[in-house]
C-alpha cells in the first residue's frame, strides 16, 4: 500500500511540473531524493503532452542478480493497470464507441453461450462470473493476455451468473484491455 501511495504522489508532483522550465532535472532530484530515503525503488517515466520528459530508474531491479533499475527495466505493475483500462472504457462509452450494457460476446465471439449474459459492465465492476486466471492455473512469467484469453474460451461456464456477486477477477481487466477488444482500436488518446 506504501509504494502507491508514493507511486500516486510522484505522478502528481509530475504533472505539476508543467509549468516549471526544467521539468525533467527537478523530477530526477525528487526521485534521488525518494530513493536515498528507501522511499523509492523502481523506474519512472514522465510524459507531458506527447514529450518524455524524464525517463529513469532508482535502485536495484532483481536482488539476488545485483541488476539495477534503469528506464529500460521491464516492471510487473500488476493491479496499477487496471485503472487505465477502466478509463479507456469510460472514455469508448463517452464516445459512444460501446456501452456498459454491451454483452462480452459482441467483442469475443469466440466465448461459449454464457458470454452473451456477461457486459462490460460487470467486467469492469468484478461481477461477471468469469474466473480469474490464476484460479485457472495459467499464471506464469510473461503470460500474455492472448494465453489468458485461450483459456478462459475453454472455460464451459461462469464461476456464477454475472451480477449476482462481487468477486475480483484479473481475468476481466485482461479482457476489456486485450487488442481483441475492436472498441479499443478507435481510440485515440
Amino acid at each position: 500500500m506504501k509504494n502507491i501511495h508514493v507511486f500516486a504522489y510522484l505522478f502528481l508532483l509530475a504533472a505539476s511540473f508543467c509549468f516549471v522550465q526544467d521539468k525533467g532535472k527537478q523530477i530526477e532530484k525528487l526521485v534521488s531524493e525518494l530513493h536515498e530515503r528507501g522511499q523509492f525503488n523502481g523506474s519512472i517515466l514522465v510524459p507531458i503532452k506527447g514529450e518524455i520528459i524524464y525517463s529513469g530508474g532508482k535502485g536495484v531491479a532483481n536482488f539476488e542478480k545485483s541488476i539495477p533499475f534503469t528506464s529500460a527495466t521491464p516492471t510487473y505493475i500488476a493491479s496499477l493497470s487496471k485503472q487505465f483500462a477502466a478509463m479507456a472504457v469510460m472514455i469508448l462509452v463517452e464516445k459512444k464507441k460501446l456501452t456498459y450494457e454491451d454483452k462480452l460476446s459482441k467483442y469475443f465471439p469466440e466465448f461459449p453461450l454464457y458470454a452473451h449474459k456477461i457486459t462490460i459492465k460487470n467486467l469492469l465492476n468484478h461481477t461477471s462470473g468469469i474466473p480469474d486466471y490464476f484460479h485457472l492455473g495459467l499464471a506464469h512469467m510473461g503470460l500474455t493476455n492472448e494465453e489468458v484469453l485461450k483459456g478462459l474460451i475453454k472455460q464451459d461456464s461462469s464461476r456464477f451468473p454475472p451480477g449476482d456477486k462481487f468477486e475480483y477477477s484479473n481475468s476481466g481487466y485482461v479482457l476489456l484491455a486485450s487488442r481483441k477488444f475492436q472498441a479499443f482500436r478507435s481510440l485515440h488518446l
